[in-house]
């Protein structure tokens, strides 16, 4: 057996470990002694157990699973933990935890009314403390999760399983902003603010306990992504006005402007910090712009502008439990029944447009097709 250089003994050594725990050092230290010497095969046995595919014992057409899970398992979690969701990054959503599985989120008043003459040795007025509150349900939601067969173990010499494994973990991490996208969909369609308006309308009223005083406010706009555009929709939302006639904010607004990949390009074009092509300051300083760039968001046609310092975030984004990862591999009744590995998780979570009045949707008008030819 001594003299015998090649894949027999790396196999048996293989077997030995996998099948009835032998010495994985021991097996390492053989390996390393035959690789100084020249040994080609040794050589290559090194280079797949540097890349933690399979263990000492293996050779290219063997694999130890547990090896394999293992490292896969790691690059799942390292995906998970390094990824960063652009959402709450950038300020558009804020992160709570949530501590039931229904609940709602309180939306205080920014005003309780006009001043009042007080006279001497009469009682003062008052009222009632008032507010509104939007209701919710947290669900249960992950990106589809991932099977690995034993072929795949097997075969996957150019990392392909690896790669796929890496991605979903990014998916998981990435919950967030798909959540956004899509609490930013509902908004427009079937989630209230609130007011008991949907989120994006033109119908939005300015004091819910008393629907007739004010006018009526929108925060759903079809304006272009350009100068113009975005001057009309941020006058409109700085004249947005509380409860006691006032408007919602005292400081100065810091604003956001959501876009989908589609319209990356087009955000970074209009806030060119460089481009003054007026010969004036920037337009983009002078209402303290950040452009934010949600790679979830899937209408091209679609961007927002949002308050990023207002009293209540553009978007809330509740957990009640928190990312659960499941692995299932060697050593389960899945892995054991099935011969496979899976890789997985699930979430308990809401995200939700509370107040209106910190963002405001715009479509962008299709352009007018010009006359056809006679």
């Amino acid at each position: 057996m001594a003299k015998t250089i090649g894949s027999t003994v790396y196999t048996q050594h293989h077997l030995e470990l996998a099948g009835r725990g032998g010495d994985r050092q021991g097996a390492l230290k053989t390996i390393r002694e035959l690789a100084s010497r020249g040994n080609v095969a040794a050589q290559q046995a090194l280079q797949l157990c540097a890349s933690g595919i399979i263990t000492p014992g293996a050779v290219a057409g063997t694999t130890d699973p547990q090896a394999m899970f293992e490292s896969w398992k790691l690059d799942y979690m390292n995906a998970y933990s390094g990824s960063q969701p652009v959402s709450l990054l950038s300020g558009l959503a804020k992160r709570y935890d949530g501590a039931s599985k229904k609940s709602h989120l309180p939306i205080p008043p920014s005003g309780m009314g006009p001043l009042e003459t007080m006279v001497d040795g009469e009682p003062q007025g008052g009222q009632k403390a008032q507010g509104y509150d939007v209701p919710f349900e947290h669900e249960t939601k992950s990106p589809r999760g991932l099977i690995v067969n034993r072929s795949d173990m097997a075969s996957d010499r150019v990392g392909m399983v690896a790669a796929n494994v890496i991605a979903h973990g990014n998916d998981a991490a990435m919950i967030p902003d798909f959540r956004v996208a899509d609490s930013l969909a509902l908004a427009e369609t079937t989630q209230l603010s609130f007011d008991r308006v949907l989120a994006f309308s033109t119908q939005h009223i300015q004091n819910p306990a008393n629907p007739a005083i004010g006018p009526k406010y929108s925060n759903k706009f079809n304006e272009k992504l350009d100068v113009p555009g975005l001057v009309k929709i941020v006058n409109a939302m700085a004249g947005y006005r509380n409860e006691s006639g006032l408007t919602i904010m005292g400081r100065k607004r810091q604003y956001g402007i959501i876009v989908p990949a589609d319209l990356e390009g087009d955000l970074s074009y209009l806030l060119d910090r460089d481009r003054d092509a007026l010969g004036a300051t920037n337009w983009a300083h002078i209402f303290d712009f950040v452009g934010i760039v949600l790679p979830t968001l899937t209408d091209p046609k679609k961007f927002y502008v949002c308050v990023l310092n207002g009293p209540v975030a553009p978007v809330y984004f509740s957990v009640h439990i928190p990312w659960m990862p499941i692995f299932k591999g060697p050593g389960s009744d899945y892995y054991d029944f099935r011969r496979q590995f899976f890789f997985g998780g699930t979430e308990d979570n809401i995200a939700l447009v509370a107040d209106w009045r910190m963002i405001a949707l715009s479509k962008i008008p299709s352009r007018a097709r010009p006359p056809h030819p006679a």
